[in-house]
């Protein structure tokens, strides 16, 4: 019967813990007197990055509003940027 392999050969471990870091995708589909209280909460809620979509149109909401995603981004940054 083969033997195990020795601890030597045994893949390390990491020597500290790995974090992860979650993003959060947002989309366009509300105006931005409504996105931008979203938005704040996913920083409150401490995301590490936030997203959205810059595409003209989604087919997941195909009778709902779409809005352009350059007006969240822009809306987005404008200070205190935390995401």
């Amino acid at each position: 019967m083969p033997r195990s392999p020795s601890r030597q050969n045994a893949p390390s471990r990491p020597s500290k813990l790995t974090i992860m870091r979650l993003g959060v995708c947002v989309l366009p589909e509300y105006p931005w007197a409504e996105a931008e209280p979203i938005w704040r909460r996913v920083e409150d809620l401490g995301f590490h990055s936030a997203w959205t979509y810059d595409h003209i149109t989604w087919g997941g909401l195909p009778s709902g509003p779409w809005y352009a995603a350059w007006p969240d981004v822009f809306g987005r940054v404008v200070p205190p940027p935390g995401v």
